[in-house]
């Protein structure tokens, strides 16, 4: 299974990528792990608690914890085969 991760204080984010993930499920007839978090912190945690996560959605500037650039450095430091996609605001 596919596990993927996003972190972003906003409702808005994760709804919206919610909807393109089961669009992407609804064509591929794969089915995601979504996990969800508000903050960079709890991000690095829970990938350190689970292992392996293979795509995560990172918000440049969260809300809560380190900024998103310190937090996908810390996070590829423990896992460097791991994807991550930095998401800004417009």
């Amino acid at each position: 299974m596919i596990s993927i991760a996003a972190c972003d204080g906003e409702p808005s984010f994760a709804c919206r990528l919610k909807r393109g993930l089961n669009v992407w499920e609804q064509e591929t007839g794969i089915d995601p792990e979504y996990l969800e978090v508000t903050d960079s912190d709890d991000l690095v945690e829970l990938c350190n608690e689970r292992g392996h996560i293979d795509l995560v959605f990172l918000a440049h500037h969260p809300q809560r914890g380190a900024d998103g650039i310190a937090a996908a450095r810390g996070l590829k430091k423990a896992d460097e085969n791991l994807n991550i996609v930095l998401v800004t605001a417009s």
